[in-house]
């Protein structure tokens, strides 16, 4: 299991080396899942989609060169309100869910970076390419990296590891990875 930001994580549930398939399970912001879709859907397919519980968010944070006000407690103040707004959502959710026959018609009023759960079987020979043409957004470079790691770690357990030990090439193009944790945001 790979973890990445404050509630995401990647692991292999299954896994058939005769075959290259595998199964995995993948916890992220729903932003991000709506920005690596394609890329994913390229690679095998999604189902058992649904909101992680506890519900969560996550809410990536502004530096303090993103105001026009030089005084830092602007800062501090304006992603201390956005996270609360978040949370406040959240609340909001699981406590009129349990009353509605429906509770995916509020679904709209969560906040975009609400946590979600779902299993992506692919074949690693068409998911380890597509990792490396996942786009820029803020969260899609902890995603792959999550990704990246478990596709090596299976990789290594199925004897496809390069002379050197490293993970092959053929996960993605040759840009520096980024750790986990750096830069991400808040939950």
């Amino acid at each position: 299991m790979t973890p990445f930001l404050k509630h995401g994580e990647v692991s292999v549930l299954e896994e058939d080396r005769e075959s290259g398939q595998a199964v995995m399970s993948v916890v992220l912001p729903a932003c991000v899942m709506q920005a690596v879709t394609p890329c994913l859907l390229k690679a095998g397919s999604l189902d058992s989609y649904e909101l992680r519980w506890p519900l969560a968010a996550w809410v990536p944070t502004v530096a303090d060169a993103g105001f026009r006000s030089p005084d830092p407690t602007v800062c501090s103040e304006v992603n201390a309100r956005v996270a609360r707004v978040a949370s406040d959502a959240l609340r909001a959710f699981a406590d009129v869910a349990p009353h509605l026959l429906f509770p995916g018609d509020v679904l709209p009023a969560l906040p975009l970076g609400t946590y979600v759960r779902f299993r992506l079987r692919f074949s690693v020979d068409r998911l380890a390419p597509q990792i490396g043409l996942m786009g820029g957004e803020a969260g899609v470079a902890e995603l792959k990296y999550a990704l990246a790691s478990e596709v090596a770690a299976l990789l290594s357990r199925w004897g496809r590891t390069s002379e050197d030990g490293a993970p092959p090439a053929e996960i993605g193009p040759g840009r520096r990875r980024r750790r986990p944790g750096r830069g991400q945001g808040s939950p």
